[in-house]
């Protein structure tokens, strides 16, 4: 997720400085005026953005709303909306979904980057509206997007829940998601999922993947067992002596549970 917002960042450097144009609204008294008049002022983006920094600690419903204002300027320098998003994530709350969901949504047109703090605070949210609109924007098809649908699915693999596991499921063999989207299953642990995990238990898997599978099918319970003997009898004991092991502790443990 990391070197997702590390692109985006560099796109919107990229993009052309503007000064910003907004007022703060007479008929707001939850933003802080003070700060927006003297961010108005500012005229130097890094400054602005410094100054946004200076704020982030300080959370309240002034400084929130006073970051949104800011997030919705699309006359602001992109690298100045970018970080009062990101600040923004850290104290969002469900008076600020609409306007991820709207910041978003433009992103679907205009790529400028702020999908990368746009999307993490969705997923800090976990509120299921942004739903829809982030499985939209994981199913993008277009390869140097890779970045922004990659980040939606991680994002979803926290949210979701079982209405989304033919999605997650269907997401499981991008490599840079797979950790996430097993570690999604596993916290959902639907039996719908069994054979995704169960997969997940190779020899060749990372120890993070393989942990998380392990997890989910404890979880899952002894509704998985049907499954996990399946395996065992479709794949001989010496074509991947790890997977049986894993397979064969499984059950004992799961039997084994009161």
């Amino acid at each position: 997720m990391y070197a997702n917002i590390l692109v985006a960042f560099f796109i919107v450097l990229a993009m052309p400085t503007v000064s910003a144009s907004y007022d703060p609204p007479e008929n707001n008294t939850v933003a802080d005026s003070d700060f927006l008049q003297k961010l108005r002022r500012t005229k130097d983006p890094e400054s602005r953005v410094d100054l946004i920094l200076s704020i982030e600690k300080k959370v309240s419903e002034s400084t929130r709303k006073s970051l949104e204002i800011i997030a919705l300027d699309s006359k602001e320098a992109g690298e100045v909306r970018m970080q009062a998003i990101c600040s923004l994530g850290s104290m969002a709350n469900q008076k600020s979904l609409p306007i991820l969901l709207d910041i978003l949504e433009s992103e679907l047109h205009q790529h400028r980057g702020l999908w990368a703090c746009v999307i993490p605070a969705l997923a800090e949210l976990k509120d299921r509206k942004a739903v829809p609109l982030l499985i939209r924007t994981a199913n993008q098809r277009e390869e140097h997007l890779a970045g922004m649908d990659h980040m939606a699915i991680e994002a979803l693999a926290e949210i979701g829940d079982e209405k989304e596991i033919a999605f997650l499921t269907s997401k499981a063999y991008i490599t840079p998601v797979r950790l996430a989207v097993i570690e999604g299953l596993a916290r959902i642990a639907s039996v719908k999922s069994i054979d995704t995990l169960i997969e997940a238990l190779q020899g060749a898997e990372d120890p993070e993947i393989v942990q998380a599978a392990q997890r989910g099918i404890v979880k899952i319970g002894k509704a998985a067992i049907p499954a996990l003997n399946k395996t065992l009898e479709e794949f001989p004991k010496d074509w991947d002596k790890a997977y049986t092991a894993r397979i064969l502790e499984l059950i004992n443990k799961i039997q084994n549970t009161k």
